[in-house]
């Protein structure tokens, strides 16, 4: 029990720190390739050749006995999903895994250049969100897009070297999967749940993809991670806030405010937020109270539950 906790604890430091000591991390007490990704994602070994299809079992990742289990980032993504993974969101993860390891010189350039002044303009950040906000902010402001809206997001992530699919693959808890090579593609594809069916939650899970792309740290030169109940709090918190504000911008909220407190908090003017810049209604009422244009968590609570259901567009 001893060693698997060290093995946790390492793991978890090496996903977001980096590899600082090279006696604690994912591999570094003896194991076999099996038991070490067993450990790392949470799944029996048959579990996971299942959900990948892996015909000659995790060499068919490339991982070899010794390796580092999260070096594949399909092995990341499946430490992020719920436990039960339905068929065809196996299938979905299969092929984004396929598709990560395409060489694109272009694209990886333009993801290298956009994840380097992310992860500078996040160092700021006191909390995983404040680190999303500011990446986010300075990552606008370099698009050149200050306080525009954004009417598709897809042209946005292939700027910033992100290739972007919603799959028509049912899951019930499990909305985004995201896969990064540092010598190929990084790769998103969000599937159909019940937010996901609705427009503004497609955008919000594929903006979201964008802020583990830019900000989540590698892991042998892969990232891997999923969207849902059993993600990562850390990782979780910093891509949400990073694409809350990648959509709907600090600056917009200050007019849509007259920058009064609480001024947006009138119906007419939250409608109006929601529907400019193609957010939900918890988005919106989110960005207001984390940027403090609203006085309370009950004046939140209440534009969500009057607004929740009504969509834009």
């Amino acid at each position: 029990m001893v060693s698997e906790f060290v093995r946790q604890v390492g793991g978890w430091i090496e996903a977001e720190v980096g590899e600082i000591y090279g006696w604690l991390g994912g591999h570094a007490l003896d194991g076999t390739l099996r038991e070490h990704a067993e450990l790392f994602s949470g799944r029996p070994i048959e579990r996971l050749v299942e959900a990948l299809g892996l015909e000659d079992g995790l060499q068919d990742l490339g991982l070899d006995e010794g390796d580092d289990p999260a070096a594949s980032p399909e092995l990341q993504v499946l430490r992020d999903l719920s436990p039960s993974i339905p068929t065809d969101a196996g299938a979905v993860l299969r092929e984004l895994g396929e598709r990560s390891t395409a060489p694109n010189d272009d694209a990886r350039l333009a993801r290298n250049r956009a994840r380097a002044l992310s992860r500078d303009a996040a160092r700021g950040g006191r909390t995983p969100e404040e680190a999303g906000q500011e990446a986010a902010l300075h990552l606008r402001r370099t698009l050149g897009l200050d306080s525009q809206s954004i009417p598709e997001i897809d042209p946005i992530l292939d700027r910033l070297g992100l290739a972007h699919t919603h799959f028509d693959a049912t899951s019930n808890r499990d909305r985004l999967m995201v896969m990064m090579r540092s010598n190929g593609l990084a790769v998103a594809g969000t599937l159909r749940t019940v937010q996901t069916e609705k427009p503004w939650g497609q955008r919000f899970e594929a903006a979201r993809a964008a802020g583990h792309a830019l900000l989540d740290p590698e892991r042998q030169g892969a990232i891997g991670a999923a969207a849902g109940p059993f993600a990562q709090r850390t990782r979780r918190r910093r891509s949400g806030a990073f694409a809350a504000e990648l959509l709907l911008p600090e600056t917009a909220l200050a007019s849509a405010s007259d920058e009064v407190l609480d001024g947006a908090a009138d119906d007419q003017r939250f409608q109006a937020l929601m529907d400019e810049y193609a957010v939900g209604a918890r988005t919106a009422a989110f960005q207001l109270w984390n940027r403090r244009w609203l006085s309370s968590s009950e004046i939140r609570d209440e534009l969500i539950d009057r607004h929740a259901a009504v969509e834009w567009g």
